[in-house]
């Protein structure tokens, strides 16, 4: 059935919410305040036409926008976009004084990571894209345009080799065929690392697979088996198998170099992550003489940025993976002030105030879920003078912060910064003191 509807606001998904019939609906594609023609066919709902479209409107042309949903903001207008994100945040923390979003001068093709999954589709030949919101179906997007044009074409690539080769891809109803995904990193000198992920170790014809990869693509450094057989949505396993080069590939970031392997932790936007990261230490007042943590250091990105700025810095990471990539950065830029722990960072923030160890600024970085009451009851036993939490979900920030907040520590600045231009995500930092 069709319906004349006007767009009310955007959702968290970036989706317009109507109403028809008093009934909530909400259509992908539609901006604030725009009238449209709409179809409701059981539960899709598709735009026939716009009637009066936004100002803030911008053409974009891509045949999967309304399925894929992985740049939801794409047909809004960057300034438009950058104004919604930074109203967003003042919503967020209303009693605070926040500043404009740091946007981005590059909105496009800057992902360094990319993922896609294999599928077949509706002719039986062999698909790679993402997967449609809340389901398994792969929609092939291997011209995405927020996607480098490299991993774009080894994307394509992996599919006509996978039909050359009649290797199938893996069916998880069926619990049948081989290769699952396909995960690429990039480095800033347009060097790739990439990684094929498989339901057995050695999938038919891997070895021809990988050499004519390689030959259509000299870019790529190294290429990685690595083997999953789980039935969760966990892209990557612990089993990885180096078939090409030595696995990994390397980087510069603010002017520092580091190893990235397939499972590191590396943001996608590496201008951006530039940003980020100067405003962080800026925002912390470094004078040279202060001592830092670096929490869930990962490969040691922050604590090594940082480093020309303190006197010593200890990072802890629980993963000894990116344990051994933090040491390996450290010696990659000669740096002999950071020291790396393979430690549940909870447990050595107990220890270390227990030692009366003093720690006068704390860098946390966590996972989206955010932090947990024990972490904080930790960090706040050490008592460090700045804490700085930099946070991809500013929601768990914000609940993190209020516990802080129990502890002594209170809200100083907070600056959003723009990792992921067209897409509603937004990364923050946040400055807290005693």
């Amino acid at each position: 059935m069709r319906f004349e509807v006007k767009c009310k606001q955007l959702d968290e998904l970036g989706r317009g919410i109507c109403y028809v019939q008093n009934r909530k609906v909400v259509c992908q594609g539609l901006l604030e305040g725009e009238r449209a023609l709409i179809e409701i066919d059981k539960n899709h709902v598709s735009i026939i036409e716009i009637l009066e479209s936004s100002n803030d409107r911008v053409p974009f042309n891509c045949p999967v926008f309304s399925k894929c949903g992985g740049c939801q903001l794409s047909i809004m207008s960057y300034k438009k976009e950058c104004e919604l994100k930074t109203q967003q945040m003042r919503k967020l923390f209303p009693n605070h004084e926040v500043p404009a979003i740091l946007g981005a001068q590059k909105t496009k093709k800057y992902r360094n990571k990319v993922i896609a999954s294999f599928s077949r589709g509706a002719k039986g030949k062999i698909i790679a894209g993402q997967y449609i919101a809340n389901t398994h179906h792969v929609v092939s997007s291997t011209m995405c345009v927020y996607q480098p044009d490299l991993a774009n074409q080894i994307i394509k690539t992996c599919c006509a080799l996978m039909e050359k080769f009649k290797i199938a891809p893996y069916d998880e109803d069926k619990k049948r065929g081989y290769l699952r995904h396909v995960l690429i990193r990039l480095s800033s000198f347009d060097k790739a690392l990439v990684t094929l992920v498989s339901s057995v170790a050695d999938f038919p014809e891997r070895k021809r697979f990988m050499s004519e990869l390689r030959k259509a693509h000299p870019q790529i450094e190294t290429i990685i088996t690595n083997v999953n057989t789980r039935s969760n949505s966990a892209v990557l396993s612990e089993k990885e198998l180096i078939g090409v080069g030595q696995g990994y590939i390397e980087d510069v970031l603010c002017g520092k170099k580091f190893r990235i392997s397939s499972s590191t932790f590396y943001q996608i936007h590496q201008e951006q992550t530039e940003i980020l990261y100067k405003k962080a230490i800026e925002m912390a007042e470094l004078k040279g003489t202060e001592r830092i943590l670096d929490a869930y250091c990962g490969i040691g990105t922050i604590s090594l940025i940082a480093s020309d700025h303190v006197k010593e810095a200890v990072g802890v990471e629980i993963n000894k993976a990116s344990i051994r990539n933090a040491i390996m950065n450290a010696k990659l830029n000669g740096v002999h002030h950071c020291r790396y722990l393979a430690e549940d960072c909870t447990q050595y923030m107990l220890k270390a105030a227990q030692m009366k160890e003093k720690f006068d600024v704390v860098f946390m970085d966590p996972a989206r879920e955010g932090s947990t009451p024990e972490f904080l009851k930790a960090l706040s036993t050490l008592k460090p003078e700045k804490i700085i939490y930099i946070s991809c979900n500013p929601e768990t920030q914000k609940r993190d912060a209020a516990v802080l907040k129990k502890h002594g520590y209170h809200i100083r600045r907070v600056q959003p910064v723009d990792m992921f231009p067209r897409t509603l995500h937004v990364e923050n930092i946040l400055l807290l003191t005693q």
